[in-house]
């Protein structure tokens, strides 16, 4: 992980041989990061707690106690200028028990999926960080994808077998 001031272009990004870019996006150094791990935690971070680079970067494990071999399935910048816009209507129909998006929305391998308020994963962490979903005991269950979301998407699963299954995020559990 690395913060730089300027970037003119991802292809001009310095990284270890073996690496690669898997998310950029602007913020400020007031703001937050989230890391979604592929094991269901969420590792959150100020972003002036990055070290400015233009080298390679730092390794995540520096902030974070990542379990051996977890992964980070997707990242969110809690700057408002980085998150979906979300309809006015939309506010205005949040309740206690339907809270107002930017909602984060994950799937696991296995078939879970989960829908929970963005805004409880965008303080700052332990070096643990917390759990935002719970995956198959049984089997290699892990999260495959995290994402923000304004709750007007649809959601698109496939199956190796060739079954998909569409729905409105909004019935997300």
């Amino acid at each position: 992980i690395k913060r730089q001031g300027t970037v003119t272009g991802l292809d001009k990004v310095r990284f270890r041989e073996g690496d690669s870019v898997g998310w950029a996006f602007r913020a400020t150094t007031l703001s937050t990061v989230t890391l979604l791990s592929d094991r269901g935690t969420a590792y959150v971070l100020r972003v002036d707690a990055i070290t400015p680079t233009t080298g390679y970067g730092e390794p995540i494990q520096r902030h974070f106690a990542l379990a051996d071999g977890e992964g980070i399935a997707g990242v969110v910048s809690n700057d408002p200028r980085n998150l979906p816009p979300v309809p006015a209507d939309t506010i205005a129909k949040a309740t206690d028990d339907e809270p107002a998006p930017p909602h984060l929305v994950a799937v696991s391998k296995m078939g879970r999926i989960v829908r929970e308020p963005l805004a409880i994963h965008s303080d700052v962490s332990n070096r643990n960080g917390r759990r935002y979903m719970n995956l198959e005991k049984e089997g290699d269950d892990a999260v495959i994808a995290a994402y923000a979301s304004d709750g007007t998407e649809d959601c698109c699963v496939a199956s190796h077998d060739g079954n998909v299954l569409c729905f409105p995020v909004w019935d997300v559990p």
